[in-house]
């Protein structure tokens, strides 16, 4: 057999080598890696959004069965004019109003409200405190609720909104899963000298674990801004603020 010579074994040499990187190449085109594969699915995982809960007027035993009969059947039920019962994964939970029946400021009384993810809101008016009872139906968790909730993305914390009777502006709570208080402030934007009320607070609403609200001058509606809950000096405050009128400029 004939001898190659050395320049030709060499050339052969190189194209097995083109080759064989070639097929590498295709190999790991049609196989992604892990780490790839993982961001890839984490992109295509729906992100967790805020959850809001609120209590329309639902004095009227018709309008409550019809919210009942729309979205909560399988988890609540009035089963008496005085009672109601919330089908929990751990167990029925019942709430019984207290006497005197259907005063208006006296005596004690639950209304189913809304449902939405896992969660139950029945408001709760206990004589002139209107607020509410938010319950977990996976653990039968019974927490602080109010007459709106509003649980922020992550799942860590929520807005509870309640009012008492003849006062001005709503109390906000922001409360952990824990049942512990975090922030406890009102919808009102009170004067520098924090003796009057200026702007009122709509319309809260979660960015990540900041609370964020949309601000109204009362002297003027047409006066609305953007503020956010911050801490300043271990003191929340709603920032930016703004000064509606003059009065409040010169205090």
């Amino acid at each position: 057999m004939p001898t190659l010579p050395s320049s030709a074994i060499v050339r052969c040499a190189a194209i097995a080598t083109v080759l064989a990187l070639g097929a590498c190449e295709r190999d790991t085109a049609s196989t992604p890696s892990s780490s790839a594969g993982a961001i890839a699915a984490a992109a295509t995982t729906p992100a967790r959004t805020a959850v809001t809960l609120h209590c329309p007027d639902l004095d009227d035993a018709t309008r409550e069965a019809a919210a009942l009969a729309a979205g909560a059947g399988d988890r609540v039920r009035r089963v008496g004019a005085h009672r109601l019962e919330v089908a929990t994964d751990a167990g029925t939970q019942v709430f019984d109003d207290s006497p005197p029946y259907d005063a208006p400021l006296d005596g004690a009384e639950y209304r189913y409200c809304d449902r939405r993810d896992a969660y139950v809101l029945l408001h709760h008016r206990d004589g002139d405190t209107f607020s509410g009872v938010l319950i977990d139906t996976r653990s039968g968790t019974q927490l602080p609720g109010g007459t709106q909730v509003v649980i922020a993305p992550d799942r860590s914390r929520y807005l509870a909104v309640a009012q008492r009777d003849g006062m001005d502006g709503e109390q906000w709570r922001v409360v952990d899963f824990n049942k512990r208080v975090l922030i406890s402030t009102t919808s009102m934007l009170l004067s520098r000298d924090g003796t009057t009320g200026i702007a009122e607070l709509s319309a809260p609403q979660w960015f990540g674990t900041q609370l964020q609200a949309t601000a109204t001058c009362l002297s003027d509606d047409t006066q609305h801004w953007q503020v956010r809950l911050a801490n300043a000096q271990g003191a929340w405050n709603w920032q930016p603020r703004r000064t509606c009128d003059a009065s409040d400029a010169d205090r």
